[in-house]
Protein backbone atom coordinates (compact mmCIF):
# COMPACT_ATOMS: atom_id res chain seq x y z
CA UNK A 1 0.00 0.00 0.00
CA UNK A 2 1.39 3.42 -0.98
CA UNK A 3 1.39 6.22 1.59
CA UNK A 4 -0.79 9.22 0.89
CA UNK A 5 1.36 12.34 0.43
CA UNK A 6 0.05 15.91 0.39
CA UNK A 7 1.99 17.56 -2.45
CA UNK A 8 1.50 20.22 -5.08
CA UNK A 9 1.85 19.40 -8.78
CA UNK A 10 5.39 20.81 -9.07
CA UNK A 11 6.85 18.08 -6.86
CA UNK A 12 8.10 14.65 -7.85
CA UNK A 13 5.83 11.66 -7.50
CA UNK A 14 5.04 10.50 -3.96
CA UNK A 15 7.50 8.08 -2.40
CA UNK A 16 6.65 4.44 -1.98
CA UNK A 17 6.60 2.99 1.48
CA UNK A 18 10.08 3.12 3.00
CA UNK A 19 11.26 6.09 0.90
CA UNK A 20 9.45 8.68 2.99
CA UNK A 21 12.58 9.66 4.91
CA UNK A 22 14.37 10.69 1.71
CA UNK A 23 11.27 12.66 0.71
CA UNK A 24 11.34 14.52 4.05
CA UNK A 25 15.04 15.28 3.60
CA UNK A 26 14.37 16.76 0.15
CA UNK A 27 11.54 18.93 1.47
CA UNK A 28 13.60 20.18 4.42
CA UNK A 29 16.37 21.17 2.02
CA UNK A 30 13.97 23.18 -0.16
CA UNK A 31 12.11 25.34 2.36
CA UNK A 32 13.44 28.27 4.38
CA UNK A 33 10.51 28.57 6.79
CA UNK A 34 7.72 26.12 7.45
CA UNK A 35 6.86 22.75 8.87
CA UNK A 36 6.53 19.11 7.92
CA UNK A 37 3.94 17.05 9.74
CA UNK A 38 4.23 13.26 9.70
CA UNK A 39 1.07 11.24 10.34
CA UNK A 40 1.43 7.64 11.53
CA UNK A 41 -1.34 5.03 11.38
CA UNK A 42 -0.90 1.51 12.70
CA UNK A 43 2.81 2.13 13.20
CA UNK A 44 3.40 3.22 9.58
CA UNK A 45 3.91 6.64 8.02
CA UNK A 46 0.75 7.33 6.03
CA UNK A 47 0.77 11.08 5.37
CA UNK A 48 3.31 13.87 5.05
CA UNK A 49 2.02 17.46 5.09
CA UNK A 50 4.42 20.18 4.01
CA UNK A 51 3.61 23.82 4.85
CA UNK A 52 6.01 26.42 3.51
CA UNK A 53 5.92 29.96 4.85
CA UNK A 54 7.16 32.95 2.88
CA UNK A 55 8.26 36.03 4.78
CA UNK A 56 7.47 39.31 3.07
CA UNK A 57 9.77 42.21 3.84
CA UNK A 58 7.93 45.52 4.02
CA UNK A 59 9.33 49.01 4.20
CA UNK A 60 8.76 50.77 7.51
CA UNK A 61 6.21 53.56 7.17
CA UNK A 62 7.16 56.57 9.30
CA UNK A 63 4.65 57.45 11.99
CA UNK A 64 3.86 61.17 11.63
CA UNK A 65 3.32 61.56 15.38
CA UNK A 66 6.65 60.09 16.52
CA UNK A 67 8.92 60.74 13.50
CA UNK A 68 8.69 64.54 13.42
Amino acid sequence: MRPKIDMDSSDASPPVSGDWLDFVRQKVGRIDYGSIQITIHDGRVTLLEVAEKVRIQTAKVPNSETDS
